[in-house]
Parts: C-alpha cells; structure tokens; sequence
C-alpha cells in the first residue's frame, strides 16, 4: 500500500532545518529506500513511501535521530498520513535522487 506522508513542524530554527537535512543526507540513499518522492519546504515536507514499514524504518533510523542530535523531537510535529490510490513515477527527471537534489533546494512558503 503506498502512503503519503506529510510532516509540518513550525518549531525549528532555520538552523535546526538545515543541520536535520545534512544529517539526514549523510547518513544513507537521497532519497531514502522505499521512498517515490520528497518534497521540502521550510515547514514542511511530502514524502510518498512504497508503504508503511519503509516510511517507519526511515523515521526511526534516520529522521528522528536527526532530529534529536539538534535537541528537537519528531513528536511535536504535526504528521499526516493518508493511503494513495494511484501514482505514477516521475518521468521528467533522470533518477529519484536528482529529483530529491532538485526538491531540497526550493524554498516554498507555507501553502494556505
């Protein structure tokens, strides 16, 4: 079943934000195992997960202790999750890690 899953966390610094992503970067695949597609924003990210184990795996492994090495915790952010019922890959680009390069480096204010 691929999930959608949706992180907003309105309490980091900006500093936090880019010390969480290099970590997150250098401590395994861009994008991540299991993962179809990451889009980042400030506050924000949308990831799309071949399924639930690999979303988990992911947070445990690596985003969570990412953020606690900058004294943050995952559970004071907002996270949504729903069921995708259809997607199809990204055909625009060369690989999923140039898209998650390309993703990384938008700066996208908060949508309302």
């Amino acid at each position: 079943m691929v999930i959608c899953n949706i992180i907003e966390d309105t309490n980091r610094t900006d500093e936090q934000h880019e010390l969480i992503n290099k970590q997150v970067r250098s401590s395994g695949p861009v994008p991540p195992e299991g993962c179809r597609l990451v889009v980042l924003g400030r506050e924000w990210a949308v990831t799309i997960w071949d399924s639930a184990q690999d979303r988990d795996r992911f947070l445990a492994e690596r985003l969570a202790p990412a953020y606690s090495s900058v004294g943050c915790s995952l559970d004071e952010a907002t996270r949504t999750q729903f069921e995708v019922e259809s997607s199809s890959p990204v055909t625009s680009l060369a690989s999923p890690s140039k898209a998650f390069a390309a993703s990384s480096r938008w700066r996208c204010g908060r949508l309302r």
